[in-house]
């Protein structure tokens, strides 16, 4: 796998880490089995909360994350999922904008953050 990660379930939510270099045309392929991971976490433990803290490297292409959001239903990502994501540095923090208005125009609650206490507050209201 491309990426290290860890996942823990936290009180009232499923927390995910995820770390690494992006590979340009892997995008999909590295990150579904985690999301996949996570989602099923949630499931686990009956919450709809996800916060999800990237610390990938790497651009992501535009394609890459329509992708990502259009492959969401074959991970297990139902539109009841809350997903807090908060993406480090100013490029990556933007493209994930761009998947943020895909997800919610498809239906998907996805909001993307820079900072990880302000992903938790949104997350938890």
């Amino acid at each position: 796998m491309a990426y290290d990660y860890k996942i823990e379930d936290r009180q009232q939510y499923i927390w995910v880490e995820i770390s690494g270099v992006r590979t340009p045309g892997k995008e999909l392929e590295d990150i579904a089995p985690i999301w996949a991971e996570a989602i099923r976490k949630c499931r686990e433990k009956k919450t709809n909360k996800l916060l999800a803290i990237l610390k990938l490297r790497g651009k992501m292409s535009i394609i890459a994350s329509y992708n990502v959001v259009k492959f969401a239903d074959h991970i297990g990502w139902s539109r009841d999922l809350r997903v807090a994501l908060v993406e480090l540095g100013e490029e990556p923090h933007r493209n994930n904008r761009f998947t943020e208005t895909v997800a919610v125009n498809r239906g998907y609650q996805l909001k993307v953050f820079r900072d990880e206490q302000d992903g938790l507050t949104w997350l938890l209201r």
